[in-house]
């Protein structure tokens, strides 16, 4: 009961938190949302108009801050969003209503089929470790997590709508169908699905089969799976009742988290497919700085999240798994990288594209600027990839989006990791109310909607340089490694090595830096590494969308202009799959490595070769 309490107690808070910077992004960000809707209607609002949709917004100019929050909060608790900017006079309800249903068929299903597909693999693949199917599935999962699904995306409909005319491209459903419950309708709306559902499948169902797999395969080494099997008892038996029952914990957790992230949506899915669910929404919202429709977009992704947080909490508690710790030694961990094939493989990745964004010029020479007045040529040898449809060589402006993509990955991955080590060796380690209070804000972070965020804060800036997108990436990536961070550091705290440091008379900055942290060293690796592959794969998301900078060379930038110049409709597809697949090589250098230190820090994960049996 207490522990319900307390939970309830965190989402109250979150859930005020949610609605204070909900309230506050708008003020506290360059430009102003009135001056928006002024520009956007080219001063033909009249001044009823104007003032019905300040007041709608909560800016009324005869009120002070604390008013104007008040009376937010109060427009919050009724459920009276306004009125749409962009698509004025419809409400923001009936707006974002309509959207959601989308949504939940399109990404509703697709999780939950990539959860039970992605359980039963993870599980079958963990009962035959080194059969044929284990040592062919995880690493090919490994790099599907790194695919940026919206590439994935058009990369589909290159294959199945354009090459060959098998499916439809764009929207829910045929214009020329009476939308309702008939089977003309029916199948046109499943028809126009599978091949966005496909994209999040493709890229979703991984993380699944890889999680259930790891735990899985710890568990296989308890006793009592030993026991099970000296009792002679049917292989089927161990593997769903013992085996598979005790290590779908994290897989539940995780599918009642990503429930709630379903209601916001895939945007960038939505986005190439133009399919209406509430990404798609949240992306026109920004384009056409519809404040309302934003606000509302966030606060309805919010209250889904943190509902789904707090069932995940409940059955965690209920469940109460309880890892053991494990610590690190850094020497050995230099050691076994040489000795592990996805870490050989991951740093080649990036060695090359290392190469690429130190000294570009040895590889290319010229300007990827540089219009060379051959618009949309095909590969020759004197351009390898083509040119674009102004002109400027694609081989020539990969090599040269190499080093802002490394730039964003490691730096917001390093800014990230310091943050997430910071607070949450920090918070573990001091406990008491500094515990706490860090805890509560990590926590309060980690449950707003990320990439929705991103967009929303993106979209109030004027100009997108790398070092925005920097900032953004940094302050909504550090929380989910801060709380990882926090529970291995709570579980060395009280160990003997550190207890004798503070007999020592130890101060705790350097029991932290020279006896905590080097017995963490790969948590935090892997901390990082992830942190990297969700800046880059972030980024490009936002570049892809016209969140970046468009007027630079990087790899999501060029599939913007591919995308907007109708690439795929004019048959130049190397301009769309060459930046797209240079991203996620990036990204599975990233993925490599960072399974790669998973397997390193747990020697149950790696790999093994089953014997041979000898039969006479």
């Amino acid at each position: 009961m207490r522990f319900l309490l307390r939970r309830l107690g965190f989402f109250v808070l979150t859930l005020w938190a949610a609605l204070t910077i909900n309230f506050a992004i708008p003020r506290m960000l360059p430009g102003s949302p009135i001056d928006a809707l002024i520009a956007k209607f080219h001063g033909k609002l009249t001044g009823a108009s104007l003032q019905a949709m300040e007041a709608e917004l909560g800016f009324k100019n005869h009120q002070s801050l604390i008013e104007q929050y008040l009376t937010y909060l109060k427009d919050c608790a009724t459920l009276n969003f306004g009125i749409s900017s962009s698509q004025f006079p419809a409400s923001v309800d009936s707006i974002v209503g309509a959207a959601i249903p989308w949504t939940l068929g399109l990404v509703g299903v697709t999780t939950v089929l990539a959860f039970v597909l992605g359980t039963a693999i993870g599980a079958i693949g963990a009962w035959k470790r080194g059969g044929k199917l284990d040592s062919i599935l995880p690493p090919l999962f490994v790099v599907g997590t790194g695919l940026p699904y919206f590439w994935i995306g058009i990369m589909l409909i290159m294959v199945f709508a354009d090459i060959n005319p098998w499916l439809p491209s764009a929207f829910g459903s045929d214009s020329d169908v009476a939308q309702g419950w008939n089977p003309a309708f029916i199948q046109s709306v499943l028809l126009h699905a599978i091949l966005p559902a496909a994209s999040l499948l493709i890229t979703s169902i991984g993380g699944w089969v890889l999680t259930m797999r790891n735990t899985m395969v710890t568990t296989l080494a308890e006793d009592y799976i030993r026991m099970a099997r000296a009792k002679g008892l049917p292989a089927r038996r161990i593997m769903i009742d013992y085996a598979a029952r005790n290590s779908i914990l994290p897989n539940v957790t995780g599918f009642a988290m990503s429930m709630g992230f379903v209601v916001s949506g895939a945007v960038a899915v939505e986005y190439v497919f133009s399919y209406p669910g509430v990404g798609y929404q949240m992306v026109q919202a920004v384009d056409n700085e519809d404040f309302p429709v934003m606000q509302c977009l966030f606060l309805v992704i919010t209250v889904a999240v943190l509902v789904s947080v707090l069932i995940s909490d409940i059955a965690t508690a209920i469940l109460d798994p309880v890892p053991g710790p494990r610590g690190n030694d850094p020497m050995n961990l230099l050691r076994s990288i040489r000795h592990n094939g996805k870490a050989v493989a991951g740093l080649l990745i990036m060695l090359v594209f290392v190469v690429m964004a130190v000294v570009p010029g040895v590889i290319v020479s010229g300007n990827p600027a540089t219009d060379t007045k051959a618009v949309s040529l095909g590969m020759s040898s004197q351009h390898w990839l083509g040119t674009t449809a102004f002109g400027q060589d694609i081989w020539l402006q990969i090599v040269h989006g190499a080093r802002p993509a490394l730039l964003i990955a490691i730096i917001s991955g390093l800014l990230a990791t310091v943050l997430s080590v910071l607070i949450g060796v920090g918070a573990a380690y001091l406990g008491g109310i500094w515990d706490d209070a860090l805890n509560l804000f990590t926590d309060v972070v980690l449950v707003l909607p990320t990439l929705p965020l991103v967009i929303v804060i993106a979209g109030y800036f004027s100009q997108h340089s790398i070092s925005v997108m920097i900032v953004v990436l940094v302050v909504t990536g550090w929380s989910y490694g801060a709380r990882q961070l926090r529970s291995q550091a709570l579980s060395l705290r009280n160990r003997d090595f550190l207890e004798a440091a503070r007999v020592r008379g130890e101060r705790s900055s350097y029991i932290i830096v020279f006896e905590l942290l080097p017995n963490m060293t790969s948590l935090i690796v892997a901390n990082f590494l992830g942190a990297a592959l969700y800046s880059l794969l972030t980024a490009s998301t936002l570049e892809f969308i016209g969140l970046g900078d468009t007027s630079s060379y990087d790899w999501g930038t060029m599939l913007y202009w591919a995308e907007n110049n109708s690439a795929l409709q004019t048959g130049a597809y190397v301009w769309a799959a060459a930046p797209g697949l240079c991203i996620a090589l990036l990204a599975a250098a990233f993925a490599l490595l960072n399974n790669a230190f998973d397997e390193i820090s747990n020697p149950a994960l790696r790999p093994v070769r089953r014997l041979r049996v000898a039969t006479s």
